[in-house]
């Protein structure tokens, strides 16, 4: 996997922090034959997507980490809601929404099979109330 901030990353950190992957100083090389991209929030400026994008930075209507191209694949949201409010991919590419992750989850949905995919994440609160109970719990070793 390779990784990409918006910014280049020290070597210790990049390292220390994912030793599967390899960090990028930019957008291109990081997305180049990679199965897996992520973005983080210090991305300003758009990138390009394949197989799966996880892209979770950039949450202010007029900010872009991913290029109208990437925007054109299966689009996964966590909240239709809120990426049509705060994400600058979503709202200046005009690209259609296919799910939110919850339906897929629920059964609602396909998950989508053979195709690039984007997952476009503007942070939600009970996703990190949820992260916390899962931490706790394993913590304390109380059931989940």
């Amino acid at each position: 996997m390779r990784k990409w901030r918006g910014k280049p990353v020290p070597v210790k950190y990049g390292s220390s922090q994912s030793p599967s992957g390899r960090w990028c100083s930019a957008s291109q090389p990081a997305a180049r034959d990679a199965a897996s991209e992520c973005a983080s929030p210090a991305a300003t400026s758009p990138s390009s997507a394949q197989a799966v994008c996880d892209a979770v930075g950039s949450p202010r209507p007029g900010w872009r980490e991913l290029d109208d191209a990437a925007m054109r694949h299966t689009l996964i949201v966590d909240s239709r809601e809120a990426v049509l409010q705060e994400s600058g991919d979503v709202i200046l590419s005009g690209a259609p929404i296919y799910a939110e992750l919850g339906e897929i989850f629920a059964g609602l949905k396909p998950a989508p099979r053979g195709e690039t995919t984007i997952f476009k994440s503007v942070g939600l609160a009970i996703e990190d109330v949820a992260t916390a109970r899962l931490v706790y719990n394993l913590a304390s070793g109380a059931a989940a």
